[in-house]
């Protein structure tokens, strides 16, 4: 993958057809390319997530998993950023993945990419991340903090909030 294409380490390709998916560079040889995603691949950066630790990026972020629950894929946040997400209204997750299926969410492995759930919690239930009848839902390479957090209601700041008939393949 990659053979011939001179870049810079931490480059992105996206390769057609013949050997598809998208390659991040891995070392200095013009062949040092890794697969990341074979799949349908979102990158939030993409949507307009700025990842520098003080930007709300909800509205960004859920614009990506937007169009991966249209089509399936994989949610992708780059390294080397912390993604602020906010929260609206009383007792409102982050992200609502009710009824959505087949979404990877990846971001770049310890130290890489972080989500940071943030904003005022004034005593009530926060959560990042809410499933209700979903399935086929990965978590991987990402860093969770809800350092952002003010005023949490002791026991009532979640994560992830799991319904009813959930599926999550993974969490790593």
């Amino acid at each position: 993958a990659g053979a011939g294409v001179p870049a810079a380490i931490g480059s992105k390709y996206f390769r057609g057809p013949a050997t598809s998916g998208d390659y991040t560079k891995t070392g200095a040889a013009d062949t040092d390319w890794t697969l990341v995603s074979a799949d349908i691949y979102f990158n939030v950066a993409n949507y307009g997530a700025a990842g520098d630790g003080v930007t709300d990026d909800r509205a960004a972020i859920q614009l990506a998993i937007t169009d991966a629950a249209i089509f399936g894929g994989t949610v992708f946040f780059p390294s080397g950023a912390a993604y602020v997400c906010g929260f609206d209204g009383a007792n409102a997750p982050s992200f609502d993945l009710t009824g959505m299926s087949n979404i990877r969410f990846l971001g770049a492995g310890q130290g890489g990419s972080m989500l940071v759930h943030t904003g005022n919690a004034a005593g009530t239930k926060r959560v990042l991340f809410r499933l209700d009848t979903t399935s086929s839902i990965e978590f991987e390479g990402l860093i969770f903090s809800q350092a952002g957090l003010s005023n949490p209601l002791a026991g009532a700041c979640h994560l992830f909030e799991a319904l009813d008939d959930v599926d999550i393949t993974k969490i790593i």
